[in-house]
């Protein structure tokens, strides 16, 4: 396979390496060389789906229960309800091997709201991860896998305005070369085309040693893209999953069942142990109380509190959720709903309305905000629920238009609303993370 190179890449080349002394990059060879320390990531998620009432009911056939195991995980608990309103979605992407220790880099966006990661190792093994550190704004995760003998890239010590480099995907795929615009730690900035193909997969230079991560969701246009840079990559190695969960709009906390307190109270294998549920929650609402074993979230059998990560992806995509519980040694379901956002008396009369309509509770940004931002205009998101939150908005991304026209108060955000159809969607541009992005948002 052949990388692509940019033009101005090899005119530089061209000028460059016979005035240094230095050959032209085996590029084939380092593709071999570095093939062992990439990897590729697999991730799962759920997605609910509405099921038509016909098919509820042919659910409950012993034909079908009796093969249903083809369709849901082994794993969920024997007892639990037929469930037939989620199927698992895959995504493939790339990442690399950080230490010998099992740390993996990848892309955040692959991990986002997965139930189940795996990395695939250059000889076809195959190993469950753990999702370690993750940072969205830098689209980094570090996962963790219990494996031996790991071959690590090496990383570099120095990187160089203008030096050639090359970003590569798993199974050599995505190879393209480029040059270090910026050398920055802080901003190591490329003209390497950045792709799906190699994204979440390392930056190379000439000798094979990493110098940063490539991300899709870095790309700044005109060809260049940023990279997380190899000296942050290794500060985040180190895994960090929690062994309580904690889910404040929701009213619900959970923790691992220990072998104190599975001795003491509980004669439970596995599940998460619900250590507390705020009065008046969404989760006592529910009915769900202090003590209970959650067995299964949808058909996902849980087996700790980590395994309740997907919880808030799957209210966000249908706003309730089924659980199986644990109490007293029988097995119970739960409906647990997604807290409808109260009106707030803190916030004015359009501040509302655009909430009600879109879900978003915005604020205006100062002058001097602005010119920190580089922008000329556009509000800020303080909050998000519903639709928006289900489509990704995250506070403080910025919107910057509506349906093409800008945007620089409540006021206006408001009357671009109303003027817009009822079946139609709010064009939005959206500014995150320093990225523009154009995103469509239905509203009430």
């Amino acid at each position: 396979m052949q990388p692509r190179v940019s033009a101005f890449s090899f005119f530089i080349l061209a000028i460059l390496l016979p005035q240094v002394g230095l050959a032209a990059p085996d590029v084939a060879q380092l593709m071999r060389t570095s093939a062992s320390g990439i990897v590729a990531i697999q991730s799962v998620r759920l997605i609910k789906v509405t099921v038509p009432e016909v098919e509820k009911k042919a659910a409950q056939t012993h034909v079908y229960q009796a093969y249903s195991h083809i369709f849901h995980d082994v794993d969920a608990p024997v007892n639990a309800a037929p469930v037939t309103s989620t199927v698992k979605k895959k995504t493939n992407g790339s990442g690399f091997i950080l230490n010998r220790n099992g740390a993996v880099v990848t892309n955040y966006q692959f991990v986002k709201g997965a139930q189940e990661l795996y990395v695939v190792l250059a000889d076809k093994r195959r190993f469950k991860a753990r999702l370690g550190s993750v940072d969205s704004k830098r689209d980094l995760a570090v996962l963790n896998i219990s494996a031996t003998n790991l071959e690590p890239l090496p990383q570099a010590t120095h990187i160089a305005d203008g030096e050639w480099v090359l970003a590569i995907g798993a199974n050599q795929k995505g190879a393209s070369a480029g040059r270090i615009i910026s050398g920055e730690s802080a901003a190591l900035i490329t003209d390497a085309d950045v792709t799906a193909a190699n994204s979440g997969g390392p930056l190379l230079n000439a000798q094979g040693e990493v110098l940063g991560m490539n991300s899709t969701a870095l790309r700044l246009g005109a060809g260049a893209a940023r990279h997380v840079a190899v000296n942050n990559l290794s500060r985040d190695a180190a895994p960090t999953v929690p062994s309580n969960q904690t889910w404040p709009k929701l009213g619900l906390s959970a923790q691992d069942i220990t072998p104190n307190l599975q001795t003491q109270t509980l004669k439970a294998d596995g599940g998460a142990w619900v250590s507390q549920v705020a009065k008046g929650s969404a989760a006592a609402k529910a009915g769900l109380q202090k003590g209970d074993v959650i067995r299964a979230l949808e058909s996902i059998a849980i087996s700790n509190a980590a395994d309740l990560a997907p919880l808030t992806e799957l209210l966000n995509q249908n706003d309730a959720v089924q659980l199986t519980v644990l109490r007293a040694g029988t097995l119970q379901i739960v409906q647990l709903a997604q807290p409808m956002p109260a009106k707030r008396s803190d916030i004015s009369p359009v501040h509302q309305l655009i909430l009600d309509k879109t879900g978003l509770i915005i604020q205006e940004i100062s002058t001097a905000a602005k010119a920190s931002l580089q922008i000329e205009h556009g509000v800020q998101v303080s909050q998000a629920s519903n639709a928006a939150a289900r489509i990704g908005f995250e506070v403080g991304d910025i919107i910057l238009s509506v349906n093409l026209k800008k945007t620089d108060s409540a006021q206006q955000l408001y009357e671009q609303i109303n003027a817009t159809q009822k079946d139609e969607a709010l064009l939005l541009y959206v500014q995150r993370n320093g990225v523009p992005q154009f995103v469509e948002l239905p509203f009430n």
